[in-house]
């Protein structure tokens, strides 16, 4: 019972920012056209593999971690604080670098929007962390309040700034920005005002982390980049413009398997964080790894099958 309301919550709350995700999509490109769209799905696509390289697979392991011992919360928390600003330095000198020497690759995010993107990258690797930590200590509500906080963000920015008073990309993202920090502040103070009292100690946590978590790193980073890495391509060879047309198109297929992902995705991650709780994870990972492959390659098939159509 405590399963089914947990991923039922879980379920919930991905169904709205899913929501919010195609508003927010329609109401770019209506705003800023093709072009804009491209550019944002440049800026998104950036952002989302950074919280995934970045974090170096320790957001899996706080969950692991603090469901197997609560006082270690505390010692996870300043963990990922430092974690979080050591990926954002790293992903950010990568991305810096890329549009300093290969600007064709993210043609369209230059001035003021490299700097806001490079602000914005501690605040999602800092959000994928303590979400995960969150959800050893078992709250489920705090665990999705995040993706679900940063989704609203960026639909109320745009519906104000874009919309309403017509502004640009780099005022929207500005706002994003300040919005999404002081999000992710609450979220921290939140986090080690209910952590449970215990040693801050990193000696053996960091060392402890790194071992478990890099099992599934290396596989979700390529896949993810499998997945995602493909604007980027079209933004060099065809530009802005088809780069938004394709940005659309990816969006729209994830939409065409909402079926899909929601159940499996929520129940895989909770069930995941379960399984790891016992001595039996290994068994119990290597099943669900195999499972999260198996719809991931369903996942990109169709996906390929939409843009072609």
């Amino acid at each position: 019972m405590r399963f089914i309301k947990s991923a039922s919550t879980t379920v919930f709350f991905k169904i709205i920012a899913m929501a919010c995700g195609l508003g927010l999509s329609v109401i770019i490109s209506r705003t800023l056209g093709p072009e804009g769209r491209g550019v944002y799905g440049i800026i998104m696509t950036v952002i989302i593999l950074a919280s995934s390289f970045g974090v170096f697979g320790i957001n899996t392991a706080n969950t692991y971690l603090v469901a197997r011992k609560k006082s270690r919360a505390r010692a996870v928390g300043v963990q990922s604080l430092i974690i979080g600003l050591v990926g954002s330095v790293l992903t950010g000198a990568i991305f810096l670098s890329v549009a300093r020497f290969q600007p064709e690759a993210v043609h369209g995010v230059e001035g003021a929007l490299v700097w806001l993107v490079v602000a914005l990258l501690p605040l999602f690797l800092w959000g994928s962390l303590f979400s995960q930590a969150f959800l050893g200590l078992d709250r489920i509500v705090a665990y999705n309040l995040f993706t679900f906080g940063q989704r609203v963000i960026f639909v109320i920015a745009a519906a104000v700034v874009l919309a309403l008073f017509g502004l640009d990309l780099t005022a929207f993202m500005t706002v994003v920005v300040v919005a999404v920090a002081i999000l992710i502040a609450g979220y921290i103070g939140c986090y080690f005002k209910q952590a449970p009292s215990g040693t801050t100690r990193l000696s053996k946590l960091i060392g402890r982390s790194f071992r478990y978590g890099s099992r599934p790193y290396v596989a979700t980073v390529f896949t993810l980049a499998t997945l995602r890495g493909g604007i980027f391509f079209v933004n060099y060879f065809r530009g802005t413009d088809e780069a938004g047309l394709f940005a659309v198109a990816q969006q729209l297929s994830e939409l065409l398997i909402i079926k899909v992902r929601p159940g499996f995705f929520s129940a895989f991650h909770l069930g995941k964080s379960l399984v790891q709780v016992f001595p039996q994870r290994r068994i119990s990972f290597k099943g669900a790894v195999s499972l999260g492959f198996g719809c991931l390659d369903f996942h990109a098939r169709r996906q390929m099958q939409t843009v072609v159509l």
